[in-house]
This record gives C-alpha cells, structure tokens and sequence, in this order.
C-alpha cells in the first residue's frame, strides 16, 4: 500500500502544480497530509526508528525491538535559539516604517554593503536586525550598529537554519515597532528604490479605507535579478533576470518578502520552522493562506531585489539558476545596468558592475566580427 502510493505522489504533485488552487484548499491540504502521514509516518514511533543508532552507546542490554515512545519529545518547529551572545542593541529608537531581518554566517563584505544600500533612503526609517552564530559575526554586528545606530543584533547556534531566522524574525517583532518586517539573504541587495517603493505602498493602503478588509498581509516578488561578482568565474551574462514557470510557481520568492505588522501579530510571528534546514519559506506563506489573507506583487520596475553570487559557499549558484528548469531566464546585462544605475546608490552599483579582466570586452582580439585586423 505505501509503495503504491509512493509511486502515485509524482502525479499528484503534477495535478497540483496544474490546480494551485484545489491544492491549496482546505481538501487540499487534508488530501496531502493524509497521503503524506501514509507514505512518511510522523508518528513518534517511527520518526524514533528514522534516526541512526547512536554511536555512544555502552550498554551491553539487548534493545528493545519496538522502542520506547515515552521519553520521545518530537522536534517543535516554534523552538527559539539560545543566544550565545549578549543582544546588541541599535542606539537610535525602536519605532520605524521598515525592519530588515537576516540571518548569516560570514559574508560580511557583502552584507556591510546590503545593509549600507537599505539606509540610502532618507525618507524612510529602516532598521536591520542581524542574527550570526560566530565571535566575528558578533564583532561585524558590534562595528556595524556603531557605525550606523540602526542595527541591532546577536550569535546564536547555526543550525538548524529554521531556527537561527525564527529567533531573528522574534526578536526583531518583539523589539521593534514597525509597520514592515523584511526578509532578507545575506547577499541579496535590497534596492534603496524598492525600500521607498513598498513603504510608499503600504502607507497608500493604510489610508485607503475602501481596500482595508483586502490588506495584504505581505508584499512580494515574482520576478528578481541574479548578478554574479565572482572574477574567477567566466560565465556571461553577467545579470539574469529570474522569474517562475507559471506551472511550478507555488510560491513567491524567500528573499525579499515584507510581512505586515498587524500579520505577524495574528501568527505570533512565526514564519519559519524551527526544525528544518531548508525549504524555509514554505510555512510564513502557508500561514498567509491558512488565513485566508492576500499578497501583492512587485516588479523589478518597481525597485530591484538582486541575488549576488560570488566566491562564498551559497545553496544555489549562478551556474544553477542558469541550468534550472523550474524558472524562466531573460539576459539582462545591459538593460538591468541602466536599471540598477537609476535604482541603487553609485557604491552598490560599483560593486556589482566592476569590471574584470575576465570580462568580454576586455578581449576585443577574441570578438568574432567579421573584419580582419591590420598590422600598421
């Protein structure tokens, strides 16, 4: 039976990439998780029988062949990490229009320049919340709130990474009164454009009484752009722009959402489960629609949010947005520069279009155009 109907979930997935809403739905939802309970057991017997033997076992008792369930404490997907350093506070003020939440290890050369472009935007108050799980990342945070007293920040354990944004995510919700919480990849570039365009956004719709039973609980993108730094790596384009197959577009993209204050009151800010280490966006977009609450979409026109792929270890490299078959990939180089040139601060836009030696048009020789060069 459960070999049966692992070989059915393929279809069903097909079926429900083609009926997003039926799969969404609360039948739906029951429908997936009985299969799912079928295929993968949760319960507490048999995740204990998933898990390897420990290795620190001295006991020479034979083990019992049906364990135990009684000491068994399933994972809480609501769990908060432990800070393993003091809370550093921001110096300037805890109310603002905007918070901006990332968790990371390292990077700290990108993530100075992403938080350096967030704070561009003088017409808005943004502030960051950082969450690092090494003593340098401490450090980083320290030096960063001093220099610009709108940080705020502390280390906690890395992993699991559901955890490390939850308690980032609570901190910041419970820290910071804010109309905005951002979430935010530690090299993904939040454009000062995009920053003002939300806020603007949502203030109209805060004053808009005609649209208030319609708010959405969050903004969001479809679309985004991928810029590779990396001078090692010789792979034209230097931008994409990214967007999703219609077919496989259950949700928008992780980076880049901006959740509502009043949203996150009514979940008690938990978006993030506490127990995984990846597909970390699934439960902050579930529970908007578990509540029956709408998103609103932006463009890149409306401000850009840009991936950066460098020399650092990342899940999802530039040569793998390229070879994916799940989004759809538009060369961009020189439309996204003039984009980029009228959305970011020049630093930014320096940092992600310097050139190097491995670009094309430093090997004019190399260019196919048909003409023979002519010694003088």
């Amino acid at each position: 039976m459960r070999r049966a109907l692992s070989r059915l979930l393929p279809i069903g997935r097909s079926l429900a990439r083609r009926m997003p809403r039926l799969a969404n739905s609360a039948l739906g939802r029951a429908a997936r998780a009985a299969v799912r309970e079928l295929v993968y057991p949760t319960s507490a017997v048999a995740w204990r029988r998933s898990l390897p033997d420990s290795a620190t076992t001295t006991s020479d008792e034979p083990r019992s062949s049906t364990p135990s369930t009684s000491r068994i404490r399933l994972p809480n997907p609501n769990a908060l990490a432990k800070l393993t350093s003091p809370f550093i506070e921001t110096v300037s003020g805890s109310t603002c229009d905007l918070v901006l939440c990332c968790a990371f290890t390292g990077r700290h050369h990108i993530l100075d320049k992403i938080v350096e472009e967030s704070l561009a935007d003088a017409t808005h108050e943004v502030r960051w919340m950082l969450c690092g799980s090494t003593p340098e990342d401490e450090e980083f945070i320290r030096a960063l709130a001093a220099k610009t007293r709108k940080v705020a920040g502390f280390t906690c354990k890395n992993l699991p990474l559901g955890r490390k944004w939850q308690t980032c995510v609570h901190r910041a919700h419970s820290h910071f009164d804010a109309s905005l919480f951002g979430i935010v990849g530690s090299d993904d570039f939040v454009s000062k454009k995009l920053i003002r365009s939300i806020v603007d956004r949502h203030v109209r719709n805060l004053q808009l009484s005609e649209v208030a039973a319609f708010m959405p609980a969050m903004y969001c993108a479809l679309e985004w752009l991928v810029c590779h730094v990396d001078p090692k790596a010789n792979l034209p384009p230097n931008i994409i722009k990214c967007s999703y197959e219609f077919n496989t577009a259950f949700q928008p993209l992780g980076a880049g959402r901006f959740y509502t204050q009043e949203f996150l009151n009514s979940c008690n800010g938990l978006i993030f489960d506490s127990t995984l280490d990846r597909l970390l966006d699934d439960r902050g977009f579930k529970e908007v629609i578990d509540r029956g609450k709408s998103v609103e979409y932006y463009s890149i026109e409306d401000g850009p949010l840009v991936s950066v792929k460098g020399e650092w270890k990342q899940l999802n490299s530039f040569k793998g947005f390229l070879e994916a078959k799940t989004l759809i990939l538009e060369e961009y180089t020189f439309t996204g520069y003039a984009v980029l040139r009228e959305a970011l601060m020049p630093l930014s836009l320096n940092y992600l279009m310097k050139p190097s030696a491995f670009d094309p048009q430093f090997h004019f020789a190399e260019v196919q155009t048909g003409l023979k060069l002519v010694e003088a």
